[in-house]
């Protein structure tokens, strides 16, 4: 992209393109969240669910606002928080990496934080008493620090991106290992583990989310803030090096910041693949623009609901049986990221 081609999209056009794709999500993200409320065992009215989402006194043992207030609201929120969040870090990676099949699973921070979550959970003698989001976000950053180690170039966005692929096979691998050489007597542990690596909103309550939210409030504005940075790197470092941008310290800077954003909800619901992937093309394509200011919000948004479907699917299509969550982005997303994939593979590894 040139500077010439970024400043076109920046016109109206791209503009207005967002506001309908955004208004429109919204609808779909708000009719969504109120079906998912008012479905379960037992189904709650919606005049019930409104009455309690704006009802701020207790719940007084009215089950019907407890399943709403406490079971339901927490993963409807979560859903929308985590999809949000892989949304706009699919955006700052694939874009300060200029490669369009970048995404948190292929650069090794999900496996990293899944690789200390399985000695947590097997070997907890080994590990430091720490809350889980702190351990994954530890297990995610040094993933990322090792991964900018082997490829020994933070400027070269292949080299970072094969070292990530090497990683996260080396990761999978180790955590394979650590399960099979468990004793039995750790048997609840490895299942543990497997709902864990799938993903699941299963035990999503009030708690989950406060541990998600302030590293969510934090590191959002963050993200939207650093769109102009992100737009230089799409221009290729030659250029960005050139216009006063430091490439290797402005992609170190986005890797770490797409790890905190990823890292939270990795540890309450898992690492939910291919959102991340996905969300960010679904967003260039509909409001046909790369501009990264414009793409990160409409990718938070189409992540959002993706995540939204996934978790309402899991929940009801076999009730009274949940089935992970993430079973469902690979059943709706992973074919269409298949296809994604066939169609970019004669572009290259640089978007």
């Amino acid at each position: 992209m040139t500077t010439t081609g970024l400043r076109a999209e920046s016109g109206t056009g791209p503009v207005v393109r967002s506001v309908a794709v955004a208004a429109a999500a919204i609808v779909v993200i708000a009719v969504l969240g109120l079906y998912s409320l008012t479905q379960g065992e037992p189904d709650s009215t919606l005049g019930a669910v409104l009455d309690n989402l704006f009802r701020t006194g207790p719940i007084e043992g009215d089950i019907d606002s407890l399943l709403i207030r406490e079971v339901r609201l927490p993963r409807v929120l979560m859903a929308l928080i985590a999809g949000a969040a892989l949304g706009i870090a699919g955006v700052l990676l694939q874009d300060s990496m200029r490669n369009p099949l970048a995404d948190p699973t292929l650069l090794g921070v999900a496996q990293g934080a899944g690789f200390i979550i399985a000695l947590s959970a097997l070997y907890p003698e080994v590990v430091p008493p720490l809350p889980t989001t702190i351990l994954c976000f530890i297990g995610g950053t040094l993933a990322g620090i090792l991964v900018l180690g082997l490829s020994r170039d933070a400027r070269n966005p292949v080299k970072v991106v094969l070292a990530g692929a090497m990683l996260s096979i080396l990761l999978g691998t180790a955590s394979t290992v650590v399960i099979l050489i468990a004793p039995r007597a750790r048997a609840a542990g490895v299942l543990e583990y497997f709902r864990f690596v799938i993903g699941s909103f299963f035990d999503v309550r009030w708690e989950s989310i406060g541990l998600v939210l302030p590293w969510f409030v934090i590191a959002i504005p963050i993200a939207l803030l650093s769109a102009r940075v992100v737009n230089l790197l799409q221009l290729g470092d030659e250029t960005a090096s050139g216009l006063g941008l430091n490439p290797g310290r402005a992609r170190i800077g986005l890797l770490l910041l797409a790890m905190v954003l990823v890292t939270p909800y990795v540890a309450a619901i898992g690492p939910i693949g291919f959102v991340s992937l996905f969300a960010p093309h679904v967003s260039r394509s509909l409001i046909a623009s790369t501009d990264a200011r414009l793409v990160m919000a409409i990718s938070a948004l189409i992540g959002a609901a993706i995540l939204l479907i996934a978790d309402t699917a899991a929940r009801l299509l076999f009730f009274p049986f949940e089935i992970p969550a993430g079973v469902f982005t690979w059943i709706i997303v992973g074919p269409l990221a298949l296809v994604l994939v066939g169609r970019l593979g004669g572009r290259g590894a640089t978007a």
